[in-house]
């Protein structure tokens, strides 16, 4: 009789420990799911920003270039050269359509 109580211990934890490390182990497999999924958006945000740097370093270089300070002028402060004819055709500004719709 003891021995079969003995026994019946026995297979209680060992049944225990399996139990917890499958439980243990799924918990691990799901973290390990969840930060290889994380790496890779983290991966391709880093390719975006790679690309955005090398686009904004490009652009850093052509700043102080009077064809580049000409082109800003014109797109961003609707200046124009003497001489020249500038023409609106739309609206750009989303605010004043914003305000217009209200």
């Amino acid at each position: 009789m003891q021995k079969r109580v003995r026994y019946n211990w026995l297979r209680i934890i060992v049944i225990s420990i399996i139990v917890v490390s499958l439980i243990y182990g799924i918990f691990i497999v799901k973290n390990m799911a969840k930060l290889l999924s994380e790496n890779s958006e983290l991966k391709q945000q880093n390719e975006e920003l790679t690309k955005q740097k090398k686009s904004l370093e490009k652009e850093l270089k052509n700043v102080n270039k009077p064809e580049y300070i000409e082109e800003q002028a014109k797109l961003q402060l609707k200046l124009i050269k003497p001489g020249e004819t500038l023409f609106i055709l739309g609206d750009d500004d989303p605010q004043q359509k914003d305000k217009e719709n209200q």
